[in-house]
């Protein structure tokens, strides 16, 4: 059992979340910043680096959203090779180090295998020269990290240990390299969030965009029109806005005007968490036959084993068919031999609507979208970003913030970044009853939490321990004000939440 909750370490000293003030509404600020995912979180981050005074609104929860169904994957870059974009890896390494190096408690290195059967662009000879670049690169461009490995061609033999029984006998070489492993997207994200108002930054949660009015005088100032959870029909005055809602982007960039590409044209995408024994130690890409010829990623966590990515139509919104996960994971188990790789072994299923790609495929988007509404005739001072990967969002966030702010100030370096939650061992599951109501008020306090499913999705991952956090249910209510019955309730309905599925 981990000690009682402990003080928080010198490397973690972050602030709270800091929730806007009446006073300061009055004020104006220099970015508002709609959307509270992860490419809203950096946007904040990357505006409040550079000394600009910077509101974050968020319609809903912080990471709430597309976020929080990641595969907990930070990518360095390695496919890139494949089609010699260098300028895409070199963005990939280098924000992968960033991630690792500002988060040490989050990010830990991953060790990736793919199969080279010997055909087409899998061959042992092929990835071997790609591994050669890859290293060289790494180093070329300042993405060199002592916590990553570099790529390589293995024998099946020296991989016997991390990956045992996986491949099949035909399989003689194995392409393997290192990547970052988010033991907990939830934690970076909020970790993100609390920096950027240590740097002054400010939040607003349950807060939707409604409409828009531009102010001429005296000085030219765009008002959103809001509606807020607690403090009704309020006005936000901003100099500047950036749009990064995801799903909700396409109808909020309908209210900044101009013409524009299509922003967010949806996919469904999903991970699937099973509470089994990973039996891996390495992550792993297999070919699956029975999915059209679809590799799946198969990941080791502190939860379990995560499959995926899996996209498909988005008919019937972000929430996946029973029918969809179900032949996901058969063939994860048809693939390795598994019997335990089964529905009623899903703990979460990480769902969301991604932007599909141009062309039509059913694939995400390989490349951001990036609107400047006052050039497509729209308000001016207003921008609109849409991107895919966690890997690179605050990459993505730091342009779209340059673009708003030309003259913004140098950034304030940050990091590492300590997180008491992951130090303790709490991730996963809570401490004893006494210690997890005192956890959760802090949680409340610091990380504008409000609601058992704020508790148990999006600062922790209790979800992935159902027993011990109902057991737990009413030491949280108690810390929310809640009595036993109603937070035996919201306990049930957040685990709920987190396999969430649907008919058909």
């Amino acid at each position: 059992m981990p000690p009682t909750t402990p003080e928080p370490s010198a490397a973690s000293t972050l602030g709270p979340i800091r929730l806007c003030s009446e006073e300061e509404l009055d004020a104006t600020f220099d970015i508002a910043i709609i959307g509270g995912g992860i490419y809203g979180v950096s946007a904040l981050l990357e505006a409040s680096r550079r000394g600009a005074k910077a509101v974050l609104l968020e319609a809903g929860d912080f990471g709430g959203g597309v976020s929080w169904s990641s595969h907990r994957i930070i990518h360095g870059g390695l496919r890139y090779l494949q089609s010699l974009d260098i300028a895409r890896f070199r963005e990939s390494v280098r924000e992968r180090r960033w991630f690792m190096e500002t988060f040490p408690d989050a990010i830990r290195p991953l060790s990736c295998l793919v199969p080279l059967p010997g055909k087409g662009t899998r061959r042992a000879s092929l990835f071997a020269c790609a591994s050669v670049m890859n290293n060289t690169l790494n180093a070329a461009f300042g993405g060199s990290s002592p916590r990553i490995s570099s790529a390589r061609v293995m024998s099946k033999a020296q991989i016997a240990s991390s990956a045992p029984g996986v491949f099949p006998e035909s399989i003689r070489a194995v392409g393997a390299w290192q990547d970052g492993l988010m033991v907990s997207s939830e934690r970076v994200l909020i970790c993100m969030l609390r920096l950027a108002c240590d740097l002054g930054g400010r939040a607003m949660r349950d807060t939707r965009v409604t409409g828009i009015e531009i102010v001429p005088e005296p000085e030219k100032q765009i008002t959103l029109a809001c509606d807020h959870a607690d403090r009704g029909s309020i006005g936000v005055r901003a100099k500047r806005v950036i749009n990064c809602a995801g799903p909700s982007s396409g109808s909020v960039a309908q209210l900044l005007g101009g013409s524009h590409p299509r922003l967010f044209e949806p996919l469904r995408a999903f991970n699937v968490l099973l509470d089994v024994e990973p039996q891996i130690t390495d992550a792993v890409a297999l070919d699956a036959p029975s999915l059209d010829g679809r590799m799946l990623f198969v990941v080791p966590g502190p939860a379990g084993l995560a499959i995926g990515t899996w996209e498909e139509p988005a008919e019937g919104g972000s929430t996946p068919p029973v029918s969809s996960v179900e032949r996901l994971i058969d063939a994860a188990g048809d693939v390795r031999g598994r019997a335990d790789l089964a529905l009623d072994h899903v703990s979460a299923v990480w769902s969301g609507l991604l932007p599909r790609a141009a062309d039509g495929r059913l694939s995400p988007s390989d490349r951001p979208v990036f609107v400047d509404h006052g050039k497509a005739g729209g308000v001016e001072g207003a921008f609109s970003v849409s991107g895919v990967k966690y890997t690179t969002a605050r990459l993505v966030a730091q342009r779209a913030v340059l673009a708003a702010m030309p003259s913004a100030g140098v950034a304030r370096s940050v990091g590492p970044i300590g997180d008491p939650i992951l130090q303790a061992d709490w991730l996963t599951t809570p401490p004893d009853p006494a210690d997890t109501e005192v956890v959760v008020r802090r949680i409340v306090r610091d990380e504008a939490a409000v609601s058992v499913d704020d508790i148990c999705l999006r600062r922790t991952a209790w979800y992935t321990s159902p027993e011990c956090l109902r057991q737990s249910a009413a030491a949280i209510g108690a810390a929310l004000k809640l009595d036993q019955e109603a937070s035996a309730r919201a306990v049930d309905e957040a685990l709920a939440a987190a396999r969430a599925m649907r008919d058909g």
